[in-house]
């Protein structure tokens, strides 16, 4: 199924695909994201820092589709500087 988008409704925005992760992400400036849909669209200034928590999400709790290896976060420069 394509993605619709209506430009002038997102326009700042930037579409985040979250994985088979349920519940929310906490934002260092305490703004809470829930992430359970498979794709969510976020401000492009919080797109690093949301897939980043996921990515932590995942490390921590596991990934469904690594059940042979652990999944592993690793930072790139997308990723800010938060709690490591």
């Amino acid at each position: 199924m394509a993605l619709q988008v209506k430009p002038a409704e997102y326009v700042g925005t930037h579409v985040i695909l979250t994985g088979p992760i349920k519940g929310s992400v906490t934002l260092a400036d305490g703004t809470v994201i829930d992430v359970s849909e498979p794709v969510i669209e976020a401000p492009l200034d919080q797109h690093g820092e949301i897939a980043h928590l996921i990515g932590q999400r995942y490390a921590a709790e596991g990934h469904p589709d690594h059940t042979d290896v652990p999944f592993v976060h690793a930072c790139t420069e997308l990723c800010p500087q938060v709690g490591n």
